[in-house]
């Protein structure tokens, strides 16, 4: 189990501690109350999930505590490819990956947080 990062990143070859895994990368957003859709820099660790305004970007815009999250899916409801959902108690993320395997890789690693 290597989180899907192997082809992105030699280094984190080997045994990785799944509890642990992190990934990070660009998403596109949907905004809560406008609803537009943005690119932010997404950077998971551990139960964390961060996102920022780009990769240079020091402070998170936001932080979404992975223990809460209700559930992890592929979304097909919004008019975009690549898209999935996470859900929580008091909102849900629409986020959507660059390509089919980076979505897939995303879903993935997210679903090893959501505590059942």
């Amino acid at each position: 189990g290597d989180c899907g990062l192997r082809h992105h990143r030699p280094r984190n070859t080997g045994a990785m501690d799944m509890s642990v895994c992190s990934r990070e990368g660009y998403l596109t957003k949907q905004g809560y109350i406008r609803k537009n859709w943005k690119a932010r820099w997404f950077v998971l660790r551990s139960n964390s999930l961060g996102y920022y305004k780009n990769k240079m970007s020091r402070k998170p815009i936001s932080v979404v505590d992975m223990t809460k999250a209700l559930e992890v899916e592929f979304d097909q409801s919004i008019q975009k490819e690549n898209c999935f959902r996470i859900k929580l108690p008091h909102r849900t993320y629409y986020l959507c990956a660059s390509n089919t395997e980076d979505c897939q890789n995303w879903v993935d690693v997210l679903k090893l947080k959501v505590q059942n």
